[in-house]
């Protein structure tokens, strides 16, 4: 499918297969490729849906980072939903992607036939917890930068 402007940027989403919607959402680094054995093996009984989270894959990278809050990537994910004509569909996603997942799963109960996470958590419960992995967040991002993924 390729480029889909959603809210001012563009996702990346590539659709497979026919039968009923399962959107596949890919972990930190990946993209919709990790999804290809998957998609190659389910064409014949879903419509698989991969996209390419904010930042990653052929998808945007915005510079605000509120557009990278969990919620606007739901948002995203509705709007696709819309614009694919989805009107309820099977959630699989793998460590990144299965939070998105789930995120979406609450945020969309009647859009939600099922849900699969692969190597996923609801977050973390404490705000210290979350502030300690801001923090290995900003490490690792300043070593991705200087010696790159």
């Amino acid at each position: 499918m390729g480029s889909v402007l959603v809210k001012g940027i563009n996702l990346n989403i590539e659709v497979s297969g026919s039968g009923p919607g399962l959107v596949a959402l890919h972990g930190f680094t990946g993209s919709t490729v990790t999804w290809d054995s998957f998609a190659a093996a389910a064409r014949n009984n879903y419509t698989v849906v991969r996209v390419d989270l904010h930042g990653h894959g052929k998808s945007d990278s915005p510079p605000d980072p509120g557009r990278y809050q969990m919620g606007k990537c739901i948002e995203d994910l509705e709007f696709i939903l819309d614009h694919l004509e989805l009107p309820r569909v099977h959630w699989l996603g793998y460590s990144m992607g299965a939070r998105v997942a789930l995120g979406a799963a609450i945020a969309m109960p009647d859009r939600t036939l099922t849900l699969v996470c692969e190597s996923g958590s609801p977050g973390l419960a404490t705000e210290g917890e979350r502030e300690q992995r801001i923090k290995g967040d900003g490490r690792l991002a300043d070593l991705v930068l200087t010696n790159g993924v």
